[in-house]
């Protein structure tokens, strides 16, 4: 029995590395329609709020959505003649930002190396100044590799952009008569459901697009004013390519709690080399807007969006 035992449990994860297997063979093979998918329902969560409340005031789902659909052009325009306009030259900063990354950490390092050496008598410990001394420098031929992309990467890159651009075309046609469709869309799948169920699928079909509508949209809203605050403040400090390091703090937002440190490091490293009080205004006015947005601004937003209680 003992033997039964384990021949069954071995034989049990040998079979579920497999179908992990498997299934990441399957979702590598598929990934362009699961990023559809995912595109779809992120683009229909989106949209869903303006097109309906359009129609609350008498302007058919078909019209609403093309009226939609013509705001989030206009919105994307707006960004991109932002992102290339001669006013800010943000792309031009991102260029000489990712230009100047091995030379911003290449400082680092060494103003780190002299540090050490200048305080030997307090860091002792040879184990703990080789294995800091790795780190950096590990960490600077990383941003330095990654600034040399050979070709071979570059096509990588540019695949793996024309499949996300693959991805959202589609994604955008579907999403377009989804959301033309969906009150039949709704009436079809509680159909299927059965009537026994309707009221539970009532509740978690109002849960899901409140909570996930309200989510998405706040986030955007969220991420959009601390780009701007801190790039206005990184201006101030004259940081290196301050409209450039105000988009990455902004779009680092999304990441959960680890995202809002990074962008505050990020500007840190760039301007600490020419001057470390700035380096570290900049990352603790980073840290001070985003909690700020977090504590103040975000529970309005998605208490607003989602129909509960800021305080809540």
């Amino acid at each position: 029995m003992k033997a039964r035992h384990r021949l069954v449990v071995v034989w049990t994860w040998v079979g579920a590395i497999l179908l992990a297997g498997v299934g990441i063979y399957v979702s590598g093979v598929l990934s362009i329609a699961i990023g559809i998918i995912i595109w779809t329902a992120i683009f229909v969560f989106i949209l869903s709020g303006p097109v309906n409340f359009l129609e609350k005031h008498g302007i058919n789902r078909v019209w609403g959505t093309t009226i939609a659909y013509a705001l989030l052009v206009a919105v994307l325009l707006l960004l991109l003649f932002l992102m290339f306009t001669p006013v800010f030259g943000i792309d031009t900063q991102f260029e000489e930002l990712f230009n100047k990354l091995p030379g911003y950490f290449d400082g680092l390092n060494a103003w780190a190396s002299e540090f050490y050496s200048q305080h030997s008598d307090i860091f002792q410990n040879a184990t703990v100044h080789e294995w800091i001394d790795n780190v950096a420098g590990a960490v600077s031929k990383g941003i330095t590799d990654l600034a040399s992309t050979s070709a071979s990467g570059v096509l990588a890159v540019g695949t793996s952009v024309a499949n996300i651009v693959i991805c959202i075309g589609f994604a955008l046609v579907a999403a377009f008569w989804m959301l033309i469709e969906l009150p039949n869309l709704g009436k079809e799948a509680y159909r299927l459901i059965g009537s026994k169920y309707h009221d539970d699928a009532e509740m978690l079909h109002i849960t899901v697009t409140r909570v996930m509508g309200g989510y998405l949209r706040t986030t955007i809203i969220q991420c959009a004013i601390i780009g701007v605050a801190c790039g206005i403040m990184f201006a101030i400090l004259r940081v290196p390519s301050p409209a450039a390091f105000g988009v990455i703090t902004g779009l680092l937002n999304i990441i959960p709690i680890i995202g809002p440190w990074l962008g505050g490091a990020l500007a840190f490293v760039a301007s600490f080399l020419e001057s470390p009080l700035a380096g570290i205004i900049a990352l603790i006015g980073t840290i001070v807007i985003q909690q700020v947005i977090y504590t103040f601004v975000s529970p309005k937003l998605m208490g607003d969006s989602v129909d509960i209680h800021p305080a809540l």
